[in-house]
């Protein structure tokens, strides 16, 4: 399916790192590191309220859903978009 991303996918912009983790249920949960501080990716910033971070996580959610959504259209025989 085209709409279905189970298991774990990554994004990575500038130092920031978001991870898509989808359970089997299809609950999907994010985990968002700064990389540049922590390698370790020890501390989830995605329930920070500091503006940087939030900033982050609302540009990088669509852009690693449009990412997830053209790989299975590309294994669904069709072409990337």
């Amino acid at each position: 399916p085209e709409d279905k991303f189970p298991s774990h996918s990554a994004w990575l912009k500038y130092q920031w790192k978001l991870h898509r983790i989808e359970s089997r249920n299809g609950d999907v949960k994010y985990e968002l590191y700064n990389l540049a501080g922590d390698a370790e990716e020890s501390k989830d910033w995605t329930g920070s309220r500091l503006n940087l971070p939030q900033k982050m996580l609302a540009e990088m959610k669509p852009e690693l859903e449009a990412w997830l959504a053209s790989v299975a259209r590309s294994l669904n025989g069709k072409d990337y978009q």
